[in-house]
Parts: structure tokens; sequence; C-alpha cells
């Protein structure tokens, strides 16, 4: 399994998710601007949309899309949930994806987007943070246990240090991330992550 990703782009989460679950792939850097892979591809022919994550099968299929590639991460790795509990998973990737990742930070993080689009984004993601405040207390994980669900909102909550909402306001929410942050493949992913990312911007800046 091959994982296209982009440092610190939600195609971290698959990388945490398969860390934690010490899950073997091999990852392949892509330039975001211009398209191309460390390896020298066009990333453009290997997804159109030019958007980070892919997933190459070992067979050669592409997957595509932040949230099948997490629900197909979990197959592999949990095959024996039930459909209720597949719908209870997919229900907090749905809720991570649509109201927290492109339902705000999209728009909080764009530099393009008008101040007034900034200002509307930011109250929608604090209303979204209180929701996952309230969920929150007394548990350790979205579920009973750590899911590909964690992994994604651990990336998108960590959006915040960019822009985003002082996670001061969210206690419940901030002592759930500082334990996922604690986990040793979060952690080891996070940490590769940010050193990469620093080493393109520096690329970037020079």
């Amino acid at each position: 399994m091959e994982l296209y990703f982009s440092p610190f782009a939600c195609s971290l989460a698959a990388r945490v998710a398969l860390y934690d679950a010490g899950h073997p792939a091999t990852f392949v850097q892509v330039d975001n601007r211009a398209k191309r892979t460390e390896r020298g591809e066009d990333f453009l022919a290997i997804n159109p949309a030019g958007m980070v994550p892919v997933v190459r099968l070992d067979d050669g299929e592409l997957l595509t899309e932040n949230s099948a590639i997490l629900a197909y991460l979990d197959t592999q790795m949990h095959p024996d949930r039930t459909p209720i509990e597949r719908a209870r998973l997919q229900r907090w990737i749905g809720f991570i994806n649509s109201e927290l990742h492109t339902g705000c930070f999209s728009a909080i993080l764009d530099s393009t987007a008008p101040p007034e689009v900034h200002a509307y984004s930011l109250e929608r993601v604090k209303k979204r943070f209180a929701l996952l405040d309230a969920h929150l207390k007394g548990r350790d994980f979205l579920m009973d246990e750590f899911t590909v669900a964690d992994a994604y909102l651990a990336v998108v909550a960590n959006w915040v240090q960019v822009r985003g909402p002082d996670l001061a306001a969210y206690p419940e929410l901030s002592r759930y991330l500082a334990g996922l942050r604690a986990r040793p493949g979060v952690a080891r992913a996070m940490g590769e992550e940010l050193q990469l990312y620093l080493e393109e911007q520096k690329r970037l800046a020079s």
C-alpha cells in the first residue's frame, strides 16, 4: 500500500491510523503547488482532482477522498466490526469531514477568503467544537476505542494552530486531544510530518 500525502494536510489522518495500528505502508510526498510527487510523477495523472490523500493498493487500484480511505483502512484493521458499529464510525468520519474539515476549516485556512467568510466559519466551528466538548465528557475516544475517526479529528483540530478558535474554551476536547497526542503512533506521525512541513516551508521561502 502506498499513501500519497502532503505534510499536515488531511492525509496525515491516514498516517496516524496506520502507525497506531502498526499497519505497513509506503509514503510518497506530494508538492501541492507543483502537483509533482517526490519521485517526479505528475500527481494530476494519479488524481486529476489534485488532492491528497490517495492510496494505491497492492493490486494497483487507486483510492481517493479522505473519508473513503479512512473507512477502507478501518475495514482492514477491524474486519470484525458489525454493521451498526461501522455506521457509528461513519457518522463520526462524516461529521469531521463535512462539519469541520470542509464545512469550516477549508474557509478558515483559505488566505484568499473574504474576512466575513473567515468570521462566519470561525463562529460555525465554535458551535461544532462545543458539540464535541459535550460528547467527550468522560470519554477518551469518540467511540469505545481509538478509531480512524479519532485520527482524523486529531489532525483537523490541530489546524487551530494556524488559525482557529482557542481550544482553552473547550476543556474536554483539549483533554481528549492531549490524550491522543500522547499515543506513540500519533506522536510519531505528527512528529515526522512536522519535520517534513518545516523543510517544505523552508524550500518555498528560498
